[in-house]
């Protein structure tokens, strides 16, 4: 089968600046689990989101769903629980002409379990090693002129890694060695109110050893009304044109005031082949020896490569059947003879209605020591499903109006897109 990258295509759009002020409102919670783990409310438009220090997202602090929306109605949820999945093969120590699979899992859907810790490595009882708002007085980001950076109403920043061995789901699965700088933002106004940006930027510690054919991507457990068992009723939809896949459901929720929407994740943009090595994509991917399938250039950008679905009878349930979801294999049923016959890299919802997750996913690339891999999303939200492209646009303009680089631009110190 024939294999595509499908890469985000920018359409530059005026945006004009103006300035405006809002209230933001936050709560924070101490995690006794671990003496920097740390949980703090983003609340300053409509999207109510949980967030942690250790790859969680979108739960509560005591491991019920989570995010609600709109504001004011904390019982109308939407996700259970989403994280980072990262994974790739790195050369056994014994034999470096073999390769391991490994996978780091920032939320597993089954298990609600997660493969990170709290801060970045080596800081493991650091109290500054906690989530940051930029309303915070210790705003921890600055520009070249030693002001506070800050790109939208308000933004979060926090660390974590996954350095810790006992941390991990299983033995057999070791640690890539990463941390991830994850960053949020948050506009206020008509239809921006409806979007969070998650930006996720790994790096790969300067002594491990080069991950190959890496792909990351979220996975996210989205069960409207927080529902399971027979009672879950979601399905799952994709926009391919728009890289955006969304959960809804047709049937209303007996204790909430309004019908229940739809959760939208659009995917914006993936990492960069490194400049270093051209990546190669083999029709096997545990098979390095075999002719390429497709080459990524040294500096092209990925777009999204697979959008995978699984309820949670059918959960991938270890590093190697995550890897080949990932990579846009259907791990059920893969015949290690002939592994192009279970690539589908994207999914259609067969399942009915049921208790879903989905992943969405890029690479390969080769992520090398000391270097970074940047993945941004866009969460939002719509009242039903053809409201959801123009919410999904309004994210698409943000982005390529350059709201999300990695510096504001200058002037003024605090930045907000108009309506």
């Amino acid at each position: 089968m024939n294999k595509k990258i499908f890469i985000i295509i920018a359409i530059t759009l005026s945006l004009v600046l103006i300035g405006m002020s809002s209230s933001i409102a936050a709560t924070k919670t101490q995690n006794s689990g671990n003496k920097i783990a740390d949980y703090r409310w983003m609340q300053a438009n409509q999207m109510n989101m949980p967030l942690t220090n250790y790859g969680i997202f979108g739960q509560t602090i005591d491991g019920n769903a989570g995010f609600y929306w709109p504001s004011g109605f904390h019982n109308e949820t939407y996700i259970f629980g989403a994280g980072l999945w990262i994974g790739g093969l790195v050369r056994k120590a014994n034999d470096p002409t073999k390769f391991d699979t490994f996978v780091t899992c920032g939320y597993n859907p089954n298990s609600g379990g997660t493969e990170f810790v709290a801060g970045e490595p080596g800081h493991s009882s650091d109290p500054d090693q906690k989530i940051y708002f930029s309303s915070d007085s210790d705003w921890p980001l600055k520009d070249a002129q030693g002001r506070d950076s800050i790109l939208s109403t308000l933004d979060s920043y926090c660390a974590y890694n996954d350095y810790d061995e006992a941390k991990h789901f299983v033995t057999e699965n070791k640690p890539l060695d990463l941390t991830v700088i994850q960053q949020t933002y948050a506009w206020t106004g008509k239809l921006k109110e409806d979007i969070l940006f998650f930006v996720f930027n790994v790096v790969l510690d300067p002594s491990a050893d080069t991950v190959h054919n890496a792909f990351l991507g979220v996975c996210a457990d989205n069960d409207i009304g927080n529902e399971s068992g027979t009672s879950a009723n979601d399905l799952v939809g994709f926009d391919r044109d728009r890289n955006m896949a969304f959960q809804w459901q047709n049937d209303a929720e007996s204790n909430w005031t309004h019908f229940p929407g739809t959760i939208a994740y659009k995917f914006l943009q993936g990492p960069t082949s490194n400049g270093i090595d051209t990546v190669h994509y083999y029709k096997d991917p545990y098979d390095t020896t075999k002719t390429d399938s497709i080459v990524i250039h040294p500096n092209d950008t990925l777009g999204m490569t697979a959008f995978k679905i699984f309820t949670i009878d059918i959960d991938p349930a270890d590093k190697f059947e995550r890897y080949q979801e990932m990579s846009g294999y259907t791990y059920k049923g893969l015949d290690p003879q002939n592994p192009e016959d279970s690539y589908n890299p994207y999914d259609i919802d067969v399942y009915g209605p049921s208790d879903k997750r989905f992943l969405q996913t890029a690479g390969p690339f080769n992520l090398i020591p000391g270097d970074t891999a940047k993945v941004i999303y866009a969460i939002l939200m719509a009242k039903d499903t053809s409201e959801l492209p123009v919410k999904a646009d309004v994210a698409q303009a943000i982005f390529d109006g350059g709201w999300l680089a990695p510096g504001p631009p200058d002037p003024p110190h605090l930045y907000v897109v108009p309506d």
